[in-house]
């Protein structure tokens, strides 16, 4: 082989294995630069071992059985002439089992105390972690340890007419279940025209706002936020905050806690 040959082809391996190198050291520097991330707030994200996913109809019993123990029902106070007034009822589900609860803003607005019922029975006051109130998302913390946790699913691979589950606490009525499909996604309302929700047929109906909305995986893809109704009553068109919306902001809303110091009560 020509000695011109020969080094040529020395070069453009030393130039492949350079570029190689250099994207390895560029990757390595881009993980690098990225914040280290303390201990995960919603620390469950793995799906219920379902092996019929294919199947018509979706095992509720067994996704219900699981995670009705994660949702509680929340209860709120105000001071009125300097004495407890009740506010009104919302939902909320178990994100950690350090005692860390997500739910609607609206359902905490205004409250100078909150009630918090776990499904064996204990009632604990809750204190207020952070709230977003323009995407109406509050983080909560009780002081449990050990508590069932709602798993996070991916709302980004939702798709219209996928079955879903919706649990809360309606009218009191605590870790009630109701079934539906994924009506449209994307959708924007007059209430929250900034924002993209799920729209479903499961029944929502008042007292469970705060509560989750779970795909067949056994995994929240939603916190149930509002319904369309004439009346008191749901009329099968339930809007939901999108998981991939809600996480970031609780993550924000923990690791600002966190630097301050968790609230108590």
């Amino acid at each position: 082989m020509p000695a011109g040959t020969l080094v040529a082809r020395l070069i453009a391996v030393f130039l492949v294995l350079a570029g190689v190198l250099t994207g390895t050291e560029l990757a390595l520097r881009v993980a690098s630069s990225e914040p280290a991330r303390t201990r995960e707030l919603w620390t469950e994200r793995r799906a219920l071992p379902i092996s019929d996913l294919g199947a018509l109809a979706p095992d509720w019993v067994r996704v219900a059985r699981t995670l009705r123990p994660a949702v509680v029902h929340i209860g709120s106070w105000g001071l009125d002439g300097g004495k407890p007034a009740y506010l009104g009822l919302g939902s909320g589900f178990v994100i950690n089992p350090d005692g860390y609860i997500v739910t609607n803003h609206h359902v905490i607005a205004g409250a100078d105390r909150l009630q918090v019922r776990l499904f064996d029975g204990r009632e604990l006051v809750a204190a207020v972690v952070g709230a977003d109130d323009k995407m109406d998302v509050a983080l909560l913390k009780i002081e449990a340890r050990d508590l069932p946790v709602m798993p996070l699913g991916d709302s980004f691979r939702l798709q219209v007419g996928e079955p879903v589950l919706a649990i809360g606490c309606p009218y009191g009525l605590d870790q009630s279940a109701t079934a539906g499909i994924v009506s449209a996604l994307d959708r924007r309302i007059e209430l929250k025209p900034d924002d993209r929700l799920i729209q479903t047929d499961a029944n929502i109906n008042p007292g469970n706002s705060g509560g989750p909305l779970i795909n067949r995986r056994g995994q929240a893809i939603g916190i149930n936020t509002v319904a369309f109704t004439t009346s008191e009553g749901s009329t099968g068109i339930g809007f939901a905050i999108p998981s991939r919306t809600a996480e970031p902001i609780l993550s924000r809303l923990g690791a600002e806690a966190r630097a301050r110091g968790v609230p108590k009560r």
